[in-house]
């Protein structure tokens, strides 16, 4: 791909560039980052890689998948702060993890 690709947002629908390697792209409207459609997964293979996933806040593998988030979170802001848990499975990993900080 080139440095000018441009993708649609999903969120606004408004026009992207491509933001990290080929594989990213930042809204020039919303500043969303996403995926282009062309790198989602089929049906099938999303429903296999789901079914592989533990959400529980126990699960070592799901928290380091998680920790990113919280690092972000812990290093940007203070524990007075407030935000937004957006739900990100079925289980309150993100604020666990927070809470245990």
């Amino acid at each position: 791909m080139s440095e000018c690709s441009i993708e649609i947002c999903p969120l606004c629908e408004s026009q992207a560039r491509l933001f990290y390697k080929d594989a990213f792209y930042l809204c020039r409207n919303c500043r969303g980052i996403f995926r282009p459609k062309s790198a989602y997964p089929d049906p099938e293979s999303e429903r296999h890689r789901y079914l592989t996933h533990n959400n529980d806040v126990n699960d070592t593998r799901y928290r380091q998948f998680v920790r990113p988030v919280t690092l972000a979170v812990t290093n940007r802001f203070s524990a007075t702060h407030q935000g937004l848990d957006y739900g990100a499975g079925t289980g309150p990993v993100v604020s666990v993890m927070l809470q245990e900080k």
